[in-house]
């Protein structure tokens, strides 16, 4: 069985990751997907798949979430360099991709939050055209009152 979807890195799963991976392996796991959704957040779960490596699978994806592109305060400017470093983070990362990375995610749109539209599409369009010329999976995630993930290949 796989988990397609587990945020190891966020707490409190991260400061408890021995005891998470020894009751999914219980549990019949065996294999997790741990989607990234911020550059930060990649780097984490790339150490978690390095330490794990030889006794369970951790794979990982790239992503830049919509809720954590940008501090909602920032004007439409410093949006857009924050996202460009972003993207440029993300393209480094795909053109040199870990061992562990199978997609690049989780990302989408949410109306629900304080970031520009035009950012959230910017971005997601980034993510598609990286996906795209690396061959990797991507993982959407939207956001009404119920997440909602797919795989596209």
């Amino acid at each position: 069985m796989i988990d397609s979807h587990c945020h190891l890195n966020l707490s409190p799963l991260g400061e408890m990751l021995n005891d998470v991976i020894g009751s999914a392996m219980q549990s019949g796991v065996t294999r997790i997907m741990a989607p990234g959704i911020t550059v930060q957040s990649w780097k984490t779960l790339q150490q978690f798949s390095e330490r794990y490596r030889g006794s369970f699978p951790i794979d990982t994806a790239l992503g830049l979430h919509p809720y954590f592109l940008t501090p909602s305060q920032k004007t439409t400017a410093e949006h857009d360099v924050v996202l460009s470093h972003q993207i440029n983070e993300l393209e480094d990362a795909a053109s040199n991709l870990h061992f562990s990375v199978k997609a690049i995610g989780e990302t989408g749109l949410d109306g629900h939050i304080d970031v520009p539209m035009q950012i959230q599409k910017r971005a997601l369009q980034a993510q598609l055209s990286i996906a795209n010329s690396v061959k990797l999976l991507r993982l959407f995630c939207t956001t009404e009152k119920v997440i909602t993930c797919y795989l596209r290949h």
